[in-house]
């Protein structure tokens, strides 16, 4: 009977449709996204906002640099207007940012319901900023409105539609109270927007997308604390959300301000690559970069690589020398910096012994072996995430993915698919590239270690059978080798040692019927090659990639090349 009501809403309201859950606030959240995606239409045309905050005393040359940068919206604040008058720094950014090829949210959340006037006077300006926006409204995409509770915002949120803003335009409300409770169901201001129904304010626009702020916890005990807390900023309530965005700064605690400024600039970039990855809402983030140390220039003169879509995240050993440096390459359709949100993947495992009081604790929880388990990073160690280009997929009928070649045929698992090798041809000149970079700051090759999964396997396998120098180390996780790629004649002499881990439940790059034996050249010649199957694993299991990951490393940073003291490797 479910089954055939999941049919029924499909015929009636497409294949997305996001069904039935048992909780109704659920359901509404849930209904309230598929209204929007289905009425914006194609997602290409309107993509999650990657948006810069900027100051008030912005520059039309500073809406380029965000464009240039990497950024797709800039959130421009506007003065509260006078009657009658008209604003030529907004017209000209407005055109600025049109020439850029980016968007514009107005941001109105400094104007004071405490002016003279109150709500009234508040009301009349925010009409008299719609209707100016109303004259170009194509260019503006959404309007940012002044902090009211949301329960409040109804009224305004009315003067931009009664100005010429459809619900096309996003009307986002700052959210100054929790979403979710620590059970994980909607609280507060949310939640009596949500239970309000048909009748509120969220489900009466249909286009009310509700701003969450990133804190960083007070209580962080150090600089790596904080950026894992970034990179999970997101995690407990994002893709329960109805309508929404983030918004980050560089902001940490005043205790730790300190330590975390001699890191420099690297560190702060990392800190806004971290929060980006946790991101799951629908409508995207903005950032706030404006900090005593200059991020805001240092990020829009290009002194950092992000948030340039196509440029590597990054895991800095800060504070530390680099003595080594892991290359890691993401599988088809997935991104670099998603792997910034699994730090422990590339750290050693050390158990925490268990206190004798625990010991006869009955508690299940208690006992779970990963609760007494701890994640330390290797000493120097830069793990570098490249990110695939989007390109057209010849097989999806052009459809654009991020994605290291294009296929042409897809066999769903059957067999190894064929694909256009001048994309791989680019994509290894790349992974090359940064090979040499790093070389270029480590001394050599010797302390380069290459890998990926699934599609990204197969390209650093490639790549590392196509350079010219000896690795530190080859990882290749349910992946496999491909037919065109050839093994070096000298290859073994190369010492190179290579680790392939496959999930013997792999439907997607089967292991008997034809992975493995792509693998047999690399068998033939004589190298260092070690097979590792396991058992229940399907293709892009998180947890087993982790395990693989650290089981490598592990390896391989036991082995005295990498020892600080010990000589170069030759």
């Amino acid at each position: 009977e479910d089954e055939d009501d999941e049919d029924e809403d499909e015929a009636t309201f497409g294949e997305e449709y996001p069904g039935v859950e048992d909780d109704a606030l659920t359901n509404m959240s849930n209904f309230l996204r598929h209204v929007v995606e289905t009425h914006r239409g194609d997602s290409d045309a309107h993509p999650p906002w990657r948006g810069l905050c900027l100051p008030l005393d912005y520059s039309n040359a500073d809406i380029e640099a965000a464009m240039e940068a990497g950024f797709n919206a800039v959130r421009l604040p506007l003065a509260r207007p006078t009657p009658g008058c008209s604003d030529p720094k907004l017209e000209a950014a407005l055109k600025t940012a049109q020439a850029s090829g980016g968007r514009v949210v107005l941001d109105l959340s400094a104007w004071s319901l405490r002016s003279k006037g109150g709500q009234d006077a508040l009301r009349s300006s925010v009409s008299l900023a719609a209707s100016a926006a109303a004259k170009v409204r194509p260019l503006v995409d959404g309007v940012v409105l002044p902090k009211v509770p949301l329960q409040s915002a109804g009224l305004l949120v009315k003067e931009l539609r009664a100005a010429g803003l459809d619900a096309t335009v996003a009307a986002v409300v700052c959210l100054e109270d929790a979403p979710i409770d620590d059970e994980g169901n909607y609280a507060g201001t949310l939640r009596r927007a949500l239970s309000a129904g048909e009748t509120g304010l969220l489900l009466n626009d249909g286009h009310v997308v509700v701003e969450l702020f990133r804190r960083l916890p007070e209580e962080a005990e150090s600089p790596r604390e904080l950026l894992t807390a970034a990179a999970m900023s997101g995690d407990s309530y994002d893709e329960a959300m109805p309508l929404s965005c983030a918004r980050f700064g560089l902001r940490v605690p005043d205790k730790l301000a300190g330590v975390c400024g001699a890191f420099g600039a690297a560190w702060r970039e990392e800190l806004a690559a971290r929060y980006e990855a946790a991101v799951g809402t629908t409508h995207g983030w903005f950032a706030t970069l404006e900090d005593s140390a200059g991020s805001l220039q240092a990020c829009l003169q290009r002194r950092w690589t992000w948030p340039d879509p196509l440029a590597s995240r990054i895991m800095w050993p800060h504070g530390e020398k680099t003595v080594a440096t892991l290359i890691y390459l993401h599988g088809f359709m997935a991104d670099g910096g998603s792997y910034l949100q699994c730090q422990e993947y590339f750290c050693s495992e050390e158990t925490i012994p268990r206190d004798e009081d625990d010991e006869d604790d009955d508690d299940e929880d208690d006992k779970d072996e990963t609760d007494r388990m701890l994640y330390v990073p290797y000493p120097g160690l830069k793990v570098v995430f490249p990110n695939a280009p989007l390109r057209p997929i010849s097989c999806y009928g052009g459809r654009k993915e991020l994605a290291w070649y294009d296929y042409t045929t897809d066999h769903e698992g059957l067999r190894e698919d064929t694909f256009v090798f001048a994309s791989l041809e680019e994509s290894v000149r790349r992974i090359h590239e940064i090979i040499d970079h790093e070389v270029a700051k480590l001394g050599n090759s010797g302390r380069i270690f290459l890998g990926g999964a699934s599609q990204g396997c197969a390209v650093a396998l490639h790549a590392a059978m196509t350079y010219p120098g000896r690795l530190a180390g080859v990882i290749g996780t349910q992946g496999h080798l491909l037919s065109l790629t050839e093994v070096p004649d000298d290859w073994a002499s190369r010492g190179t040692p290579v680790r392939l881990y496959n999930g013997l439940a792999d439907t997607t790059m089967p292991w008997e019927s034809w992975v493995s034996e792509t693998y047999e050249r690399l068998r033939q010649s004589g190298g260092d090659v070690q097979f590792t199957l396991t058992e229940d694993v399907d293709h892009g299991d998180d947890e087993a990639e982790g395990r693989w990951l650290r089981a490598f490393l592990a390896e391989m940073w036991a082995r005295p090349a990498l020892d600080p003291s010990a000589s170069w490797v030759k």
